[in-house]
């Protein structure tokens, strides 16, 4: 009897354990790290990073609710393309970049109806998620990759 409770709550302890798995324990990830890995391995060449001084001028977000962050954008301004990566220094911060990600995808949808409306597709169809504090943001047609290479950094 003793041997099937001490197996019982083995195995329920590695259950919880294992569960806990996908939670962010990384602390020393980077954005720029994290953005830089999904800019290479989805061949964008073509983008810049914004300096963190103009981050303002992208997102409306006080940068005191942030640890980290770094965004690249399309250098030709012709096209939609974003990859964006977001520290927060707390869940109610999460919530915080997630709204300025919002309000920046209408307004992107707002720049970009006039002048090339094509790539209003790809802003509708952009991709947010997150991982612990960190959002992701990918306006791209390899949303799904960067997802992919976002959920690695961390395991």
């Amino acid at each position: 009897m003793n041997k099937r409770i001490i197996f019982t709550i083995t195995a329920a302890f590695a259950i919880l354990l294992s569960s806990c798995k996908n939670q962010n324990t990384n602390k020393d990830l980077s954005a720029k790290d994290i953005a830089s890995k999904i800019i290479q391995e989805i061949g964008k060449d073509s983008m810049t990073e914004i300096p963190s001084d103009k981050i303002e001028n992208y997102y409306d977000t006080d940068k005191s609710k942030l640890d980290d962050f770094c965004v690249y954008i399309e250098a030709s301004g012709a096209f939609a393309d974003e990859i964006a990566v977001f520290k927060a220094k707390n869940k109610d911060a999460v919530k915080a970049v997630e709204d300025s990600i919002t309000d920046r995808i209408e307004s992107q949808k707002k720049a970009f109806e006039d002048y090339n409306a094509k790539e209003l597709s790809k802003l509708e169809d952009n991709l947010v998620t997150e991982n612990g504090n960190y959002i992701l943001f990918v306006v791209s047609n390899d949303k799904d990759k960067a997802k992919e290479i976002f959920q690695k950094a961390f395991k």
